[in-house]
């Protein structure tokens, strides 16, 4: 033991280093919405006759929907885990394009398809 007395040793602490701000492409976000909505009309409107097709053999109410809203869910998230690492600005837009998509392809399906059986009930 020696007899110096104890200093404590401070930390250091690096200042934070000055990132620049990564850059958003506008041109590859708008071209994946783009994309996901031209794609979409094709999907879900394929969608719509299979879900006509099933619902007349089925009988069963939700078959539509749920045939409109996964067939383009599945394609839309394989896309954009496909673009995310080389692509990203344009997987996101694929993101974005692929909620417009399902969420106005659904709300259209449910309406057609309630029409041909007289409303909701």
């Amino acid at each position: 033991m020696s007899n110096e007395p104890f200093v404590p040793v401070e930390p250091t602490v690096e200042p934070p280093s000055e990132q620049q701000p990564r850059r958003v492409n506008a041109g590859a976000v708008v071209g994946g919405v783009f994309v996901a909505l031209i794609t979409g009309v094709v999907v879900i409107f394929g969608s719509f006759i299979a879900g006509i097709a099933l619902d007349d053999a089925i009988k069963s109410a939700p078959l539509p929907a749920i045939v409109a809203v996964l067939i383009p869910v599945a394609i839309y998230g394989g896309a954009y885990l496909l673009f995310r690492r080389g692509a990203p600005d344009f997987a996101r837009g694929l993101f974005i394009g692929a909620c417009i998509v399902v969420i106005l392809g659904g709300i259209c399906n449910a309406s057609i398809v309630s029409s041909f059986r007289g409303g909701f009930h």
